[in-house]
């Protein structure tokens, strides 16, 4: 568990007591910030399983990731366009026989283009819910995004997984996790290779606990940098008490947060058919993404 960085962090939310009166609650969130093969053999929870095989998802993932990253390349590009016959800038020595009266346009001057290095951060619901083609399909998604930047020099990307699961505990008692499970600032592509086929899918959905519980490190990392926040899920928060307004509201400060920051935020809503996503759940849902949220099948 020291290996894999596992910390708890005590998030605080709003709750209510009884009608119109609130007090401070807090909950606790593990946080694992380098998963290891060796932690997933040797410590129990929900979010992993070694008779679970994903390897056919992280395969397309990683086929389609190169298709991607052969169209993005233009990100690692720099351009230099040269002006010349200026009246100001540096003396083009070319020019320099033409100097004299009405004849000042000598200077030249070169200016650069490069995309500023950015960090895409790939969060993903494995909640109960998610089973099946929604968390296939999402970490297909993840994966491709991954080796896309992998082969881009100046892209990271940070894929976590968000559950209100078992760890450590094999009774079952659930507790908020969220799970580093790769970051090309210190992982390869083996980390995926190795790791997430064995991911899984598990209990309940504490979205804004996660996030606040690394929210320094969400906001450290992009710093100087396009920074991207990218959110896959099926519904809306709900982990033991903290659901409905209150943690709706809760999730909502954070999102805040990070486009305070400078940070793009996206949310997906996966969803077989729009139905599903219509009501409380989908004002909720737009509530705390805003207008950069979809829903998508």
């Amino acid at each position: 568990m020291e290996e894999s960085g596992v910390e708890i962090k005590d998030v605080e939310y709003e709750q209510e007591r009884y009608a119109g009166t609130y007090y401070r609650k807090k909950a606790s969130v593990t946080v694992i910030k380098n998963l290891t093969k060796r932690l997933m053999e040797t410590v129990e929870c929900g979010m992993w399983s070694s008779w679970k095989d994903n390897s056919k998802a992280v395969k397309d993932g990683m086929r389609k990731g190169i298709m991607l990253g052969k169209k993005l390349k233009v990100r690692s590009e720099e351009r230099n366009t040269k002006f010349n016959r200026l009246r100001s800038g540096k003396i083009d020595k070319r020019m320099i026989a033409n100097a004299g009266y009405g004849a000042e346009a000598i200077f030249e001057k070169i200016e650069s283009f490069a995309y500023n290095p950015g960090i895409i951060h790939i969060s993903i619901d494995n909640s109960g819910s998610m089973s099946g083609g929604n968390f296939q399909n999402a970490m297909t998604t993840a994966v491709a995004i991954a080796k896309a930047c992998d082969m881009i020099e100046n892209m990271d990307c940070v894929i976590s997984l968000r559950a209100g699961s078992s760890f450590g505990d094999t009774r079952g008692y659930g507790t908020a996790v969220m799970l580093v499970a790769y970051d090309s600032r210190k992982h390869g592509m083996a980390q995926i290779k190795t790791c997430f086929p064995m991911l899984c899918v598990s209990g309940s959905t504490p979205e804004g606990l996660c996030f606040d519980a690394i929210m320094k490190d969400i906001v450290d990392a992009s710093k100087g940098k396009d920074s991207y926040f990218v959110n896959m899920c099926d519904g809306c928060p709900y982990y033991n008490d903290y659901y409905g307004e209150k943690a709706v509201s809760h999730t909502k400060a954070q999102v805040k947060k990070m486009r305070y920051e400078g940070i793009k935020v996206i949310s997906y809503f996966i969803t077989s058919s729009m139905e599903n996503a219509s009501g409380r759940e989908s004002s909720q849902f737009k509530s705390m993404y805003g207008k950069d949220s979809q829903f998508v099948d």
